[in-house]
């Protein structure tokens, strides 16, 4: 029996104390891209009840938290400028 979705999480421990984060995560897609990542140094991984975990180091200065993303406002000559630019593109 595997770890239901709710139980599949993240996290993530930071401290002032060290420039290094430490993350848990039993999330598959985060897992793989974590492996990828060459600053990311896998400590320990394994299985729990069918699922997979691994635990990482990583420099917590590549640790982001983003708000949403921000509107861009244009006016109606900027807008006629891009669609004009969009055009000649796919041109």
């Amino acid at each position: 029996m595997s770890l239901t979705a709710p139980e599949r999480e993240t996290v993530i421990t930071l401290s002032d104390a060290e420039y290094v984060a430490h993350v848990y995560t039993a999330q598959r897609p985060l897992i793989t891209k974590l492996k990828k990542n060459p600053a990311a140094t896998l400590i320990e991984e394994g299985t729990f009840e069918g699922s997979a975990y691994a635990r990482f180091e990583l420099p917590s200065g590549l640790i982001s938290f983003r708000s949403g993303r921000s509107k861009r406002e244009l006016s109606d000559e900027q807008r006629t400028e891009i669609g004009k630019r969009l055009q000649l593109a796919r041109a």
